[in-house]
């Protein structure tokens, strides 16, 4: 009983250790308005030379504060032409409208043929979350209704 004992309390010990791993790799970076995500992107194999304009993009995967109406939960950079040698840095500008919550990173790329293809976690590459902290929140006027002809 001793052994299963120790058995029990190394797997224990292991489990914990690789969690507290997992957590380390899925801790956020914390973005405000105003502050830019940029990142280095860069193809190769099969037409990969093709790819000519790439954007960097985020879609919120937590829900849209309720003080935040119609505020931006999937900002994207404009478009960006590479080098010569076919890297790519595109940034985005947090905006303040730009909701808060913790959001997944994308990227859009532009090929000569006219066609773009997105390119997505886990599919493409493994996932970066970016949480943004926006403290602008807004309340919208109510709205009254009346006839046009002045009758209410």
């Amino acid at each position: 009983m001793q052994l299963g004992t120790h058995l029990l309390f190394a797997l224990v010990a292991t489990y914990s250790a690789l969690a507290s791993i997992t957590d380390a790799q899925q801790v956020a970076a914390v973005y405000h308005p105003g502050k830019t995500i940029s990142k280095f992107v860069s193809f190769d194999g099969h037409n990969s030379e093709k790819v000519k304009t790439v954007r960097l993009c985020l879609t919120l995967t937590t829900p849209i504060h309720e003080d935040q109406p119609n505020f931006d939960a999937n900002p994207c950079s404009p478009m960006l032409a590479g080098s010569p040698s076919g890297d790519f840095n595109p940034s985005l500008t947090i905006s303040p409208t730009t909701a808060t919550g913790t959001y997944a990173l994308y990227f859009q790329a532009g090929f000569d043929s006219g066609l773009f293809i997105t390119y997505n976690s886990p599919k493409y590459f493994d996932p970066i979350t970016i949480q943004i902290d926006n403290p602008q929140t807004f309340t919208p006027p109510r709205i009254k209704i009346h006839d046009a002809t002045g009758a209410p």
